[in-house]
């Protein structure tokens, strides 16, 4: 699917792979990623070839939200804080509202406190992907990494992420 890819990815830039499905998107995520090792070629980042590099510590510059992400039990702000356990609370709700999430958050009765996940309160799937989001935003990690990211939102929470 992805013979003869070139694909040069540069500081502050945004850049959308589309077309359909099988066509090999989530195969570039996994490569970026390292969870797969090309058949030929290579993956490099700042001039050093990944086959070279730690994977645990090449995964610490990435955020990553996966097609179907997970939300852990706990509160939504735990769930957000996964992508940076330091988070201050002002950085976990920025994180929400360049996510979309901050809205339905405050329509919450106990708002970020929100228990979630296992025993909590279910949340539909885009609300899920709001706050996988939330997590990777937080992160502010140099590459970020979205399979799918407006997979299960309305049009308008998918037009504020694609922002």
């Amino acid at each position: 699917v992805l013979d003869g890819l070139d694909l040069e990815l540069y500081p502050d830039e945004t850049v959308a792979l589309v077309g359909p499905s099988g066509s090999g998107k989530s195969t570039v995520a996994n490569l970026l990623l390292g969870f797969v090792d090309p058949v030929r070629g290579r993956i490099s980042a700042g001039g050093l070839d990944l086959a070279h590099c730690r994977a645990d510590l090449w995964r610490e510059q990435i955020a990553w939200v996966p097609q179907q992400p997970t939300i852990f039990r706990g509160t939504i702000a735990d769930n957000i804080r996964l992508g940076d356990p330091g988070a201050t609370e002002r950085s976990v709700r920025d994180a929400a509202v360049l996510a979309g999430a901050d809205r339905f958050v405050q329509a919450l009765p106990f708002g970020y406190e929100t228990l979630v996940g296992d025993g909590g309160r279910p949340l539909s799937a885009g609300e899920s992907r709001r706050i996988a989001l939330a997590r990777a935003f937080v992160r502010s990690a140099p590459l970020v990494i979205l399979d799918e990211p407006t997979a299960d939102l309305d049009r308008t929470s998918a037009a504020v992420v694609a922002v």
